[in-house]
């Protein structure tokens, strides 16, 4: 008997079929670990694998609950747009994914018709060609619904800020139109009756001087000084009012030609003290106005807290610092207890007597307020007996521009 036959080496085979199970079983376990929901389909629609985290998503505790197509999957859930319109079978992601449409971060929000459960998922997928003419839809899912809720709480927190602002800025308005009264009322109704009485009395004391006696005469003297004061007072808290109405005018201020014109108008008290001046060249951004406010008031005070000192001195400087100038005027006159600084920038507070260096308590705080509008700081140094330092904040100037120098008269 003769026996035919051939020898086939199987051994390739068999590395390849193990080499594909190892692949296949790796594959498997990324999609059993992965967090996102992957749902895999067949060109017709017929679904292959949920992985467990798609079971989870979906609220699904065991695998043969999964429905097979995409009509029976329908029975069960429903798929709208995050605004809540119902989307038909044809046009969820699946059958937008099997017609040929690559999708990206689609939201929808799904709920279960068979009880109350609803959740806001993304959905990524494409169609990818398997070899053998076989094509896979595969569907990425993640859910989104804590983070669109954490949204849709962030807007509705942001209509009740708006809503809130709307609200303060009427009644702020409605402030600002009420301290506008106030200010015609104290411009004009309460100046009449000042002038009156500073008129009679003035008559009374050049009419009648020789029938007065000394008393007498002093009483006129006293109505003339507090009729002064009382007008200086109305002046101030109009200049003060004025500080939050009037409109910014952020621009590059050169130092070193500003406070040449704003010390000339001190040129008349300030021959008796010793001034010092180094600004250098520097440029601050700054409103020109608020800034001789603020300036204007502090030479005001050095000049007047420093006039019993043997030999006034008034001294104003300007350094860099990080991108901002500091500015600082210091005298050499009475200073103030530090304990005290708390007071020293709200108006109407004062530390000294009025009779020794009058004045109506206003100044510091139209310095505060100057400063704050202008986004820069105040703050002063001291020592009873010993001088005063106030410095200045604001941002150095950098984009070259046009300078504006000029000072206004007024403030």
């Amino acid at each position: 008997m003769q026996w035919l036959g051939t020898n086939t080496d199987v051994n390739d085979q068999r590395s390849e079929k193990k080499a594909r199970r190892a692949t296949e079983k790796q594959l498997q376990v990324v999609m059993e670990s992965m967090s996102e929901g992957l749902v895999i389909s067949d060109s017709s629609g017929k679904l292959l694998h949920w992985n467990p985290a798609a079971l989870r998503m979906h609220d699904i505790s065991n695998a043969e609950e999964v429905l097979t197509n995409l009509r029976s999957f329908a029975r069960l859930y429903e798929l709208s747009t995050v605004e809540g319109a119902v989307l038909p079978i044809e046009h969820r992601p699946l059958a937008r994914i099997l017609g040929g449409e690559q999708l990206h971060d689609l939201e929808l929000r799904v709920r279960r018709l068979d009880r109350e459960w609803t959740r806001i998922f993304s959905y990524s997928g494409a169609i990818l060609q398997c070899g053998d003419d076989k094509d896979l839809a595969f569907m990425m899912i993640k859910d989104i619904t804590e983070r669109k809720y954490a949204e849709e709480a962030l807007r509705d927190a942001k209509v009740n800020l708006e809503h809130k602002v709307n609200e303060r800025t009427a009644q702020l308005v409605a402030k600002s139109k009420e301290l506008e009264n106030f200010c015609y009322s104290v411009s004009h109704d309460l100046r009449a009756p000042l002038r009156g009485i500073a008129g009679y009395s003035r008559l009374l004391f050049e009419s009648y001087h020789e029938c007065l006696d000394e008393e007498g005469r002093g009483f006129l003297k006293n109505i003339g000084v507090a009729t002064t004061h009382m007008s200086s007072l109305i002046e101030d808290l109009l200049s003060y009012s004025k500080l939050e109405r009037r409109k910014l005018s952020t621009t590059a201020v050169r130092l070193s030609s500003f406070l040449p014109q704003l010390l000339d108008q001190f040129k008349d008290s300030i021959e008796n003290a010793r001034l010092t001046v180094k600004v250098d060249d520097l440029r601050i951004s700054a409103d020109p106005d608020g800034l001789a406010i603020a300036l204007r008031n502090l030479i005001d005070n050095a000049l007047k807290f420093s006039r019993f000192a043997p030999e006034p001195a008034i001294e104003i400087l300007a350094q860099p610092a990080d991108g901002y100038c500091i500015l600082s005027v210091r005298d050499n006159g009475i200073g103030f207890d530090m304990r005290f600084y708390h007071k020293i920038f709200e108006i109407f507070q004062r530390l000294h007597r009025a009779e020794d260096y009058p004045g109506t308590g206003i100044g510091l705080a139209m310095v505060h307020k100057a400063m704050e509008r202008m986004g820069g700081r105040v703050w002063a140094e001291s020592e009873l007996g010993g001088g005063a330092v106030f410095y200045l904040k604001l941002p150095l100037y950098s984009t070259p521009t046009a300078v504006i120098p000029a000072v206004s008269a007024s403030g």
